[in-house]
């Protein structure tokens, strides 16, 4: 089978397991749990010391809950041991890839082709879902390593369904995330309407652009992933573009872990191809509306078997969609461990500032909030252009967001991006 009648299959299944009953779901996922646990116990060295079960374990037994996690230390340590010296076949060709780097040096994971269609056949399935017109351009705003790190051969050349004449697709246009917002907007006009897919630093970018500007290019459908997407920017982006705006939860090591419903603001987990567990402080599963860890156990990628790895992200457990899709959920992206601030209740949390206010007081995004000890900030940033009061406008919002008991400092200074060019706006710098 050729690699795009394989993601037409794969996409058919998931328009089919995205509905069944719970129990259903739950045995179509114990399956390939299963033959994954088998392969790394016997083809991976990391696991032969380590003997993970290949008999059926219930992912909510003791027995699973148990088992040792996967950190990114542990990654980094132990890459080459974690890499498969056999793959079974029908797997495909193992790509290399780059970790985000968000918060330390990148990581080298590989990934197998079968996990890769997995990948994209998800995103198939959100299409399907949106209704996307296939006809229209895609813009896939990112930086310069993007292209190359999948090549430029056709299925990333246009986007859309592979299977269907090349003809019928739109193309898929790389554009670098470090063009300025104003370049950017203009080329989104020249082809307007189409669709964008890129960062939230980016989406505040152009929605703050199209504000100073007046150019407001249509934008359907905005697919904003790999950072934390902060609601006031998903609302300006549909303000400005019109835009249906869709979350995506990904990281490079796991692929899609969790997409937006487009009819409701819950993130649905993309459970026909990845164990995800949300796990408290004491390493148990999260009730509905408690935040955890984000666990994963991808079960395509045979070449790099990661067994309950701690992705470093946070999220918020959900409740059953509305949507009728029986897959599991999260109710929202809570950002990552090092963004959040620590509140004098012990809870960890984000911060409820407003990015696009404070972006436009001081009229530029290279700022950040940063907690330097117990209910004490610091605002870094760099020189304002945007209004005289930008101070006094800041101070005031951020202790009436963080309340009672906060102080706040602000400093002129340098706020470089992180190496993987991601920018976070809070950060705990008191630990």
């Amino acid at each position: 089978m050729t690699r795009a009648g394989g993601e037409e299959a794969f996409l058919a299944t998931l328009l089919a397991t995205e509905r069944l009953p719970g129990p259903e779901l739950e045995a179509y996922q114990a399956d390939l749990i299963q033959r994954f646990l088998a392969h790394a116990a016997a083809n991976v060295p990391f696991y032969r010391d380590r003997r993970p079960p290949t008999a059926l374990l219930d992912t909510r037994s003791p027995a699973w809950l148990d088992l040792p996690t996967i950190s990114r230390a542990t990654l980094a340590a132990h890459g080459e041991a974690l890499r498969a010296s056999e793959m079974p076949p029908g797997h495909g060709a193992i790509r290399h890839l780059s970790s985000g780097g968000s918060t330390a040096e990148p990581i080298q994971t590989a990934v197998s082709g079968l996990d890769v269609v997995g990948r994209v056949a998800v995103t198939y399935r959100l299409f399907t879902a949106l209704g996307m017109d296939q006809g229209r351009p895609l813009f896939m705003i990112r930086n310069r390593a993007y292209a190359a790190r999948w090549g430029e051969d056709r299925v990333f050349r246009k986007w859309g369904f592979p299977w269907r004449d090349e003809a019928e697709l739109g193309d898929r246009v790389h554009m670098d995330i470090d063009l300025p917002a104003d370049a950017q907007l203009r080329r989104l006009t020249e082809r307007a309407p189409s669709y964008v897919n890129t960062l939230p630093r980016n989406v505040l970018g152009l929605g703050l652009e199209s504000r100073r500007s007046g150019m407001t290019p249509s934008i359907p459908v905005l697919i904003a992933a790999a950072e934390y997407l902060a609601p006031e920017v998903a609302s300006l982006a549909r303000q400005r573009f019109g835009s249906h705006v869709i979350d995506i939860l990904t990281s490079s090591e796991a692929g899609p872990i969790a997409i937006q419903c487009p009819d409701s603001n819950l993130l649905h987990i993309q459970s026909e191809r990845i164990l995800v567990e949300l796990l408290n402080e004491t390493g148990r599963p999260c009730a509905p509306g408690e935040t955890g860890e984000v666990v994963v156990t991808p079960f395509y990628n045979y070449a790099m078997p990661l067994i309950r790895y701690r992705s470093g992200d946070f999220a918020i457990a959900g409740g059953p969609c509305p949507c009728g899709r029986s897959l599991p959920t999260i109710e929202r992206f809570a950002g990552r461990r090092e963004s959040m601030f620590r509140y004098p209740d012990g809870s960890h949390r984000l911060p409820p500032i407003d990015r696009v206010a404070i972006s436009e007081w001081l009229g530029h995004q290279a700022w950040q909030l940063v907690q330097t000890g117990p209910g004490k900030t610091e605002l870094r940033h760099e020189p304002a252009t945007g209004r005289g009061d930008a101070a006094d406008a800041i101070t005031a919002h951020v202790l009436a967001a963080l309340g009672p008991g906060w102080t706040i400092g602000l400093v002129n200074t340098p706020v470089p991006m992180t190496g993987g060019g991601k920018r976070h706006y809070t950060l705990d710098g008191s630990s």
